[in-house]
């Protein structure tokens, strides 16, 4: 009985790590589709992008695995951007389904460069080895709680933004009335970069977070 405790406590504490990482994409998902009206499947293909890139970086032998991240973050802002500006932004007067379908060929478009630029075996972040954490049984391994913590500060600086600036309280007007917020004098375009910049930021940190988790696929 206490062997089965101990085994629902480390599988309680695996999905809830792996919650908190869901969290991101999931909200940069619904950011997208607050403000510009459509869900961008495209968020999955952007993670994995972040996270080979995080990979491409370490390789190519950046000190430390914090500025693969930053690295990998900018990449994906600059690619949010770019599909932004060049696909969705001329589709703004269209129906959703367009948007959707844009979304979904672009999906399928990242994933064709990327099987073509990186090997389809797995592949791992070059951590140095730790030993697991283990409080009777239960195992928490460092790198698992720096997950942990880093998804959680993500999550909290975007719900703080939304709240409490003069940046979050513009975008929720864009969000609630479109045509309302530009006669306010609020200037949608420039917000609606800044989100999908964001999008971007929140994909690839997701994505390098799951992979430090488990392990990388062009899949």
């Amino acid at each position: 009985s206490n062997m089965n405790g101990v085994f629902f406590v480390n599988l309680a504490l695996n999905g809830f790590i792996e919650g908190m990482i869901i969290a991101l994409p999931a909200l940069a998902l619904t950011l997208i589709l607050g403000i510009s009206k459509f869900p961008n499947v495209a968020v999955g293909d952007t993670m994995t992008v972040g996270a080979y890139v995080a990979l491409a970086l370490q390789t190519a032998g950046t000190p430390y695995f914090v500025l693969s991240c930053v690295g990998a973050v900018v990449i994906c802002m600059v690619l949010s951007l770019g599909t932004y500006q060049f696909v969705f932004r001329k589709l703004e007067r269209a129906p959703m389904v367009v948007n959707l379908l844009a979304s979904v060929g672009l999906a399928f478009m990242m994933r064709s460069v990327l099987l073509l630029l990186v090997s389809n075996q797995p592949q791992t972040y070059q951590f140095p080895l730790v030993r697991a954490w283990n409080f009777h049984g239960v195992r928490l391994l460092p790198s698992d709680l720096w997950v942990v913590l880093t998804a959680a500060a993500a999550l909290l600086a975007v719900f703080g933004m939304f709240r409490f600036t003069g940046v979050g309280r513009r975008l929720r007007a864009i969000a609630d009335n479109r045509e309302l917020a530009r006669a306010s004098a609020i200037r949608p375009q420039r917000l609606t970069w800044f989100l999908w910049c964001l999008f971007g930021a929140l994909s690839a940190l997701g994505g390098v977070l799951l992979s430090a988790k488990s392990v990388l696929l062009p899949e």
